[in-house]
């Protein structure tokens, strides 16, 4: 009988991997607190004789690996213990989940430089070290072998006492999966996909701008391709009281297991950490489900039995977490969600298998075929990664005797679509959950701990008792969202100077603007003030009289189009018309029109100041005068204001942003938009309003209001990260030491942070954003420049 067998489609698929220069390696590892607690060396030479006996797939070789149809065949005989078996020296950690996880990492890339052509496609090692008694022994795999799960049950048998039990299987008998489980995707299934992937990137840009939907996160948030950026993975273990509890606390509202429950925190960590990042914030999340079943004749260990199921997870500010782990319980559990699983998978038959004929004409050694090809255009395209995150649970494993810990991780790499790749196994220890990322590419290692840390809060905030995903998320996210929306009804400047009187000036903003408050109080406190000019009230003119502020009808037509007319449009013309928002977009938990007003302050020393100065000089970034002189010296309001689109990307020069910005603030045609974007007011209509009962209502008098109160009331009422209001330089009033001033937050505001500055001559996540302003200021001074220099250690 021939003794061969075709690859399964998730065999192939992980077979193209490795053509493409990417092999999928997954490693799984067992820790001994000493050397006489391991397995001895003559025991695992004789296991490893043994299961080859049981499991013939394990000496089985990959033929015609780089043509369209590959197939396994078996070798002439068993590998030899010694082709199988290596020794290794680990790299020592206090931390002990480093340790292992440094581990992992290491036989794992160890593996990628073997050549399987003639080296076995499993390998067993024993890693020491000369100066601890723990010992690891590791099994690498790769995946064409077997999945997750099979390596799991493999490494038990190879380290349980005795294996006379297990089956004896044949190779040419082994079922790929879509010959036993029904994988064949419905025209309605597939239909939306094939439109995705194939069709709609052929078509013109300008059609694919408006019929591609909103991209899932990272979106085009790519710092590197994925293709070359290395390998990493982190490693964090929740003890059995937490898995005790959160399993207790799970039931409890409705969610029978904990694998959706860690599925859930990790997203909720993700979309903490992440969604003021794009807008929409889409989380879209993969999740492995296991096919094997020993009644459809699967394998007891080997082969590839897997489906897929993909989840959009919904998380707003004002959710319950345990809502949406129900949610991601129902879609992991349903059956028609594991149809769709299953049809997932199945859609790996319609990437062309046929050979590849590169354009030149000269092969390329990476692409045999059109399998290869479509994996590697989509790891070059723009947005490789299109998955935050990919959840992978073997379940709980029984640990080996004698062991103490076990972990399990896999190579990242660069064809794999995800951000955040989840290694998850239980056993009589608790729960580890590992996390493979491309360092550099959508994530860096700082990043990745700072999730992790948010996974452990989380945890802790559950098993207290506290379910809103905003507090679960980061102690009461809602209410620093609340303190940071800087908006109340009345607008009032206050200025305050600082000595033994401490006294104040309060103002309504329509009598004057914050320069002229500045003016005034200036006036207010002066010993003489006999130099000041005299002025009458009919002769002050407003700013329209002496600025040209009237737009154009061309500069006005975009922002009526925006602002006026997008707005009316039936919702589905919409969709594809509107621009993406910036943020912080839907993300509101709270009205701006009922959240208190905050305010928080913090000082740059004359010494700060200066040596900013000088490296700003030298970067090609001059002091800025005033953008619009006043009129008069301290009444009416006379102001402009800029609106600029701040780009920020990690390797990019801080002064270069800076001088992006300076000539945004200083060139005659961003002033003349400037002046034209307060000249727009004149657009918004001010005739009397008339309610719809009838009703005089006493928040409307005119439409002006109506118009603002419309605006403020949408699901999108704050449009800017930040207003920036600087008065310049102001002298202190004789006898006082300090000066500052603010303006009460006006819910008619559409920024998020109202940064107010003034200089002179000696809630959370708002200070979060005051200290990484220190650190970056600190970090210019100290020569930095790269915006990655500048905040990576201080986010």
């Amino acid at each position: 009988m021939d003794q061969s067998r075709s690859l399964s489609l998730h065999e192939r698929f992980s077979l193209a991997r490795r053509n493409a220069g990417h092999p999928p390696i997954i490693t799984i590892a067992a820790a001994y607190p000493t050397s006489s607690s391991a397995p001895t060396q003559d025991f695992l030479e004789k296991r490893i004789a043994e299961i080859q006996t049981h499991f013939p797939q394990l000496y089985a070789r990959v033929q015609d690996a780089r043509t369209a149809s590959p197939s396994q065949v078996l070798r002439d005989g068993p590998w030899e213990s010694s082709a199988v078996l290596r020794t290794g020296v680990y790299s020592e950690e206090e931390n002990r989940d480093r340790e292992l996880a440094g581990m992992l990492v290491l036989d794992g890339k160890r593996m990628l430089g073997e050549d399987v052509e003639r080296a076995p496609l499993w390998q067993i090692t024993v890693y020491t070290s000369p100066s601890k008694p723990r010992v690891y022994v590791s099994l690498s795999v790769d995946h064409v072998l077997l999945d997750g799960r099979g390596m799991a049950i493999l490494l038990q048998a190879i380290l349980a006492k005795h294996i006379a039990g297990l089956p004896y299987e044949k190779l040419e008998t082994t079922p790929g999966v879509e010959d036993t489980v029904n994988m064949k995707p419905t025209l309605a299934f597939a239909l939306p996909l094939i439109w995705h992937h194939l069709i709609l990137p052929r078509l013109p840009l300008i059609l694919q701008r408006y019929l591609t939907p909103a991209k899932a996160w990272p979106a085009d948030l790519i710092a590197a391709t994925p293709l070359t950026s290395p390998s990493a993975f982190s490693l964090l273990t929740l003890s059995l009281n937490e898995v005790s509890q959160l399993k207790t606390i799970a039931k409890a509202h409705g969610v029978p297991t904990l694998n959706p429950v860690i599925n859930a925190i990790y997203a909720l960590a993700i979309w903490s950490k992440y969604r003021y990042t794009l807008s929409p914030f889409r989380l879209v999340a993969i999740s492995a489900r296991s096919e094997r079943d020993d009644s459809l004749g699967h394998p007891h260990a080997l082969g590839n039995y897997v489906s897929s199921h993909q989840l959009e997870i919904n998380i707003k500010p004002r959710s319950d977490f345990w809502a949406v782990a129900r949610t991601i319980s129902d879609q992991l559990s349903s059956q028609q969600s594991i149809s769709h699983a299953r049809m997932r998978m199945g859609m790996l038959s319609q990437i062309p298998g046929g050979l590849y004929t590169s354009p030149t004409g000269i092969p390329d050694p990476l692409r045999p075929t059109l399998f290869e090809d479509f994996l590697l255009k989509g790891a070059e395209s723009a947005t490789p990664l299109d998955t935050a995150l990919a959840f992978s649970n073997l379940g709980f494993v029984h640990l080996p005797e004698g062991a103490e810990d076990m972990a399990w991780a896999q190579v990242a790499d660069g064809l794999g679509h995800e951000v955040f790749s989840t290694t998850v196994i239980g056993h009589e220890g608790g729960v580890k959950v590992g996390t493979i990322f491309s360092e550099g590419a959508a994530v860096r290692t700082d990043e990745v701990e700072g999730v992790e840390e948010l996974f452990r809060v989380i945890v802790h905030k559950l098993i207290q008792g506290k379910s809103n995903s905003t507090s679960s998320a980061r102690c009461s996210v809602a209410s620093v969202l609340v303190s940071a929306v800087l908006f109340v009804v009345e607008m009032v400047f206050v200025y305050i100077c600082s000595d033994h009187l401490s006294p104040s000036l309060h103002l309504l903003s329509s009598f004057q603007d914050g320069r002229g408050t500045a003016n005034l109080f200036d006036a207010l406190l002066a010993k003489d003030i006999s130099q000041l000019p005299y002025e009458k009230l009919e002769t002050t003119p407003p700013d329209e009289d002496v600025l040209p502020l009237k737009p154009s009808l061309l500069q006005a037509l975009p922002i009526v189009w925006q602002e006026i007319i997008l707005p009316r449009l039936p919702s589905f013309l919409a969709r594809y018309l509107i621009q993406a928002k910036s943020w912080p977009a839907h993300l509101i938990a709270e009205s701006p029109l009922t959240a208190p007003s905050a305010y928080s302050l913090f000082s740059l020393s004359s010494k700060e100041v200066s040596a900013v100065k000088s490296i700003s000089r030298t970067h090609g970034v001059s002091t800025l005068s005033p953008v619009l002189k006043c009129c008069s010296y301290a009444f009416s309001n006379y102001v402009s204001s800029h609106k600029v689109d701040i780009k920020f990307e990690s390797y990019a020069s801080f002064w270069s942003v800076a001088r992006n910005v300076s000539h945004e603030l200083s060139t005659d045609r961003f002033l003349s938009d400037t002046r034209l974007r307060i000249g727009m007011l004149s657009y918004i209509p001010s005739g009397p309003y008339v309610s719809p009962s009838g009703e005089p209502d006493p928040l409307r008098p005119t439409q002006y209001e109506a118009f603002f109160l419309r605006s403020v009331s949408s699901p999108t009422p704050v449009h800017a990260a930040l207003a920036f209001s600087n008065l310049g330089l102001v002298k202190l009033p004789p006898g006082a030491s300090d000066l500052a001033w603010a303006e009460t937050a006006s819910s008619m505001g559409s920024s998020v942070f109202g940064a107010v500055v003034v200089g002179h001559e000696g809630a959370d996540e708002v200070e979060d954003v005051e200290r990484i302003f220190r650190v970056t200021l600190e970090r210019l001074v100290d020569g930095k420049e790269s915006v990655e220099e500048l905040v990576n250690v201080s986010c």
